[in-house]
């Protein structure tokens, strides 16, 4: 993990070259994926305007680019340029502890119900009457993202899921881990000196960034597990874990229902109906959510303290 006592650019200036590189790399990205298309057979541009589910798997193809050019690719660039100042974003260090992935994995299953209550609060939030056109702009907005998203997740075939596990769960995890934990968040902790306000601060920006006002809650709170999982467990590799379980679970589950002859909207519905959203239920998971992270951070504070992870 970055030490700030390796760091002799100011702060300041990593994260300009860090957005620097991500608004090129997120232009590069998307105009090589457009091109792709173009030579493409069978991509009618004005079906994948349009959203068109018979060619989403084309739109895939150019959201596949858009993540490593926007987050994985500015990440190494600034790794590169500050190579000689001893600082390394990039940090899957050390083997992968089969016990800490695997409360990694049990952490991440354990937050969705929670993470399902935080939307049912999010989604309930009302603004004041003087800014109803905000809100009405904000739900629009919303709802156009949730039908794209819906178009993303609608699967026919083994071979449409074995895509979304790519491009929906495993791209994104990679990608967005390394831009904000090991980028973001890296540079937000040396310029506040405070490795809390680092996750925070990296956690509010992960969830805006997507754009999605109601599902800031969920999302920042994801973003939180993911930051104090890399700050705890010293690499990359564990917020991943978590990062891909999350993604990963969406797609399994929405392919499932459609495999059952049900639709989304309606899982959705009966998700809300069911055990998930009982008190009784919530406050066991959030225990047992509190006390799995807390075994993580002993086991990874342990590990370091009597030296067994270099």
């Amino acid at each position: 993990m970055l030490k700030s006592s390796s760091a002799h650019r100011h702060p300041s200036m990593s994260l300009l070259y860090l957005l620097f590189f991500m608004t090129a790399g997120a232009v590069a990205a998307n105009g090589l994926g457009l091109l792709l298309l173009f030579l493409l057979p069978g991509a009618d541009m004005s079906a994948i305007a349009a959203g068109d589910v018979s060619v989403i798997n084309y739109v895939k193809l150019i959201q596949a680019f858009a993540s490593l050019g926007t987050f994985l690719l500015p990440v190494y660039m600034l790794g590169r340029i500050e190579r000689p100042y001893g600082t390394s974003y990039i940090s899957f260090k050390g083997p992968i502890k089969p016990e800490l992935a695997a409360l990694v994995v049990l952490i991440a299953f354990v937050s969705l119900p929670l993470i399902e209550w935080t939307i049912h609060i999010n989604e309930a939030m009302k603004l004041p009457a003087w800014l109803a056109g905000v809100e009405e702009w904000m739900r629009t907005k919303e709802e156009t993202l949730k039908a794209f998203t819906r178009k993303f997740l609608e699967m026919r075939s083994v071979y449409d899921l074995l895509i979304n596990l790519v491009v929906v769960a495993a791209l994104p995890a990679v990608c967005e881990e390394v831009f904000f934990r090991g980028g973001l968040q890296s540079i937000m902790s040396r310029w506040t000196k405070n490795h809390h306000w680092g996750i925070w601060i990296t956690a509010a920006l992960f969830s805006a960034i997507h754009l999605q006002f109601y599902g800031f809650l969920p999302r920042m709170l994801l973003g939180v597990v993911f930051g104090y999982l890399f700050v705890w467990g010293g690499s990359l590799t564990y917020p991943v874990i978590a990062h891909f379980v999350n993604n990963a679970t969406a797609v399994v589950s929405a392919y499932i229902y459609q495999m059952q002859g049900k639709n989304i909207d309606d899982a959705e519905h009966l998700v809300k109906k069911s055990v998930l959203y009982s008190p009784a239920f919530l406050l066991c998971m959030l225990g047992l959510w509190a006390g799995l992270l807390y075994i993580f951070y002993k086991k990874t504070f342990a590990s370091k303290r009597y030296g067994h992870e270099k």
